[in-house]
C-alpha cells in the first residue's frame, strides 16, 4: 500500500536514473528547490519503490539496465489510478525516440544534457 503522506508538505519526486553522477546532479536540484526525492537505479527498483510510497512526479531515464524506462513507465501506468506525471531524461538522440517515449506514457521529454532552468520548469508545470 502506497504512503501518501507528505513530509513538512513538500513534493515528493522519485529519480530513476542508473548513471550516479547524473542521479546525484538532480538530487542536489531538487534539495535545493525544496522537493524532497527517492532515487532508484533502474526500472525493476523504480517499480518496487513506487508501489510502496506515493510520488507526485517521477524523473526517468529511459536507457538503463535490467528494465529500460520505456517499460517501466508501461508498467507504473498499469498499477495506478491516477496519472503520475513522468518526465523522461534521455540523452537517446535516435529519431523517434521523443515519440516512443510518449507512446509508452510519459508526459514529458527532457534531453540531456538538461539545464537546470529547463528540468525546474518541467517539474513545475506538472505539480
Amino acid at each position: 500500500m502506497k504512503s501518501k503522506v507528505k513530509q513538512n508538505g513538500k513534493k515528493h519526486i522519485l529519480i530513476v536514473e542508473d548513471n550516479e553522477v547524473n542521479r546525484v546532479f538532480v538530487e542536489n536540484i531538487l534539495l535545493r528547490n525544496g522537493f524532497m526525492s527517492t532515487s532508484a537505479v533502474n526500472g525493476k527498483e523504480a517499480l518496487e519503490k513506487y508501489r510502496e510510497n506515493y510520488y507526485d512526479l517521477v524523473i526517468m531515464d529511459i536507457m538503463m539496465p535490467c528494465m529500460d524506462g520505456y517499460e517501466a513507465t508501461r508498467q507504473i501506468r498499469k498499477l495506478e489510478k491516477a496519472n503520475t506525471p513522468i518526465i523522461a531524461l534521455t540523452a537517446d538522440t535516435h529519431k523517434g525516440s521523443r515519440e516512443k517515449c510518449f507512446s509508452s506514457g510519459v508526459n514529458d521529454f527532457l534531453q540531456k544534457p538538461v539545464k537546470i532552468t529547463e528540468l525546474l520548469r518541467a517539474i513545475r508545470k506538472w505539480i
